[in-house]
């Protein structure tokens, strides 16, 4: 309920920038967007990374966000036509002051699914988040210089009998 659904092996392509694995309080919806929200049936607190709303993807950690997300990348492998393309834009964060390779992690996540690689690239960000400024003036010698650059990777899903007539597009708010 309240979930799109669509017939297995009907899409192109999906293309989002998933919610990330560092908890609650990065985040948050604007009041035109909890409108909007609002406006689709959507519960107050179940658009953003509040605390409303702790199941949200984006506000687990660990083992949980990795079980979670693969549902999403399940779903995406169920609505993808054979050749159809998964991209992906990630970066890695911080906890407790040690870089998380959220990239490297996403992609062996997907690989170990039965993904294939079909291309990355790096973008340098054109501006830290307030966050990242303050981690990098505190400790300028501990501070990863991969915290500056997100990833977009794209994976094929293998080819197969289907064709796909659709493009699912989504993108959830950001650090």
């Amino acid at each position: 309920p309240g979930h799109y659904t669509r017939p297995p092996a009907q899409v192109d392509a999906a293309i989002f920038s998933p919610p990330y694995d560092e908890g609650l309080g990065h985040g948050s919806a604007s009041e035109r967007n909890r409108d909007i929200a609002r406006s689709r049936g959507i519960q107050d607190g179940h658009y953003d990374y509040s605390q409303v709303c702790s199941e949200n993807i984006g506000n687990l950690r660990g083992s949980r966000y990795f079980f979670e997300i693969s549902k999403v990348y399940a779903e995406c492998w169920r609505v993808l036509r054979p050749g159809g393309i998964l991209a992906i834009v990630v970066k890695g964060f911080t906890r407790a002051g040690v870089y998380q390779d959220l990239p490297g992690q996403t992609e062996a996540l997907l690989l170990a699914a039965g993904w294939l690689k079909h291309d990355e690239w790096k973008r340098e960000l054109w501006s830290l988040s307030f966050w990242r400024i303050l981690q990098k003036r505190r400790d300028p010698a501990a501070f990863d210089n991969r915290l500056m650059f997100e990833t977009v990777l794209a994976f094929k899903k293998p080819e197969g009998q289907g064709q796909g007539v659709d493009l699912c597009l989504t993108s959830p708010p950001y650090e």
